[in-house]
C-alpha cells in the first residue's frame, strides 16, 4: 500500500508544475530574482550531489582531501551573490534533510566503505567539472 500511494505521490508531483513566483507573491522586493532562482537550478543541483560527499556525516579518508580541497576553493571562488546564495541553499536543504534521520556508518577501513569512497571521488570529481564549467558559461553569458 505504500509503494503505490509513493508512487501516486510521485507521479502527482511529476505532473504538476508550480510557478517558480508561487512563494513571493506580487510585490515583494526581493533580494533574489525570479530569473537568479531560473539560473541557479542547474548549480543547486549539481551542489546537491556533492554536498553529502563532501559533507559525509560519517566522514571521510585522507584519499577524499583532494576533493574537500577542490569544493572549497570552488567555493571560494564564486563571485556572483547569487550564485553564494545557490550553495548557501543547497548546504541548508542537505542540512534539513540530515536533520532528520538516524546515520549509521560503516566500517571506515571496509573493503565496501574504500570501493564507495573511490566512487564517490570520481562522481564528486564529475559533478565539480560540471559546476566550474557551468559557472564560467554563466559568466560569460553576463558580460
Amino acid at each position: 500500500m505504500r509503494a503505490l500511494t509513493a508512487s501516486l505521490v510521485l507521479a502527482t508531483a511529476a505532473a504538476t508544475t508550480v510557478s517558480a513566483n508561487a512563494h513571493l507573491g506580487n510585490n515583494l522586493d526581493y533580494p533574489y530574482s525570479l530569473e537568479d532562482i531560473r539560473k541557479g537550478a542547474q548549480l543547486r543541483a549539481e551542489a546537491s550531489i556533492v554536498i553529502p560527499m563532501v559533507f559525509n556525516p560519517c566522514g571521510t579518508s585522507p584519499a577524499m582531501d583532494p576533493v574537500l580541497e577542490r569544493y572549497a576553493a570552488f567555493v571560494e571562488s564564486l563571485t556572483e551573490a547569487r550564485q553564494k546564495i545557490d550553495m548557501d541553499i543547497a548546504l541548508a536543504d542537505y542540512n534539513y534533510q540530515m536533520s532528520l534521520v538516524d546515520i549509521a556508518c560503516p566500517e571506515p577501513e571496509a573493503p565496501e566503505t574504500l570501493e564507495r569512497e573511490k566512487l564517490e571521488i570520481s562522481v564528486a570529481n564529475s559533478v565539480l567539472d560540471r559546476m566550474d564549467a557551468l559557472v564560467e558559461r554563466q559568466a560569460g553569458q553576463e558580460k
